[in-house]
């Protein structure tokens, strides 16, 4: 059980690093100006939903 939700977490914190990195790049690329405050609400919306998704009975804010 422990082994399984290690594996989420890290399951978790690699994929938004890597969705979260080409969201920054492509954001930076077209709005360099106003990508900051909109990047930062996606962001947090997009991982919270992504670990309710994956861990739906218990949520475990990093």
């Amino acid at each position: 059980m422990r082994i399984n939700n290690l594996l989420v977490l890290t399951f978790r914190v690699v994929a938004s690093k890597i969705f979260f990195g080409l969201l920054k790049k492509r954001n930076e690329l077209k709005f360099a100006k106003y990508s900051a405050p909109l990047l930062l609400e996606s962001k947090w919306s997009a991982f919270y939903f992504l670990v309710k998704k994956v861990n739906s009975n218990r949520f475990i804010p990093l």
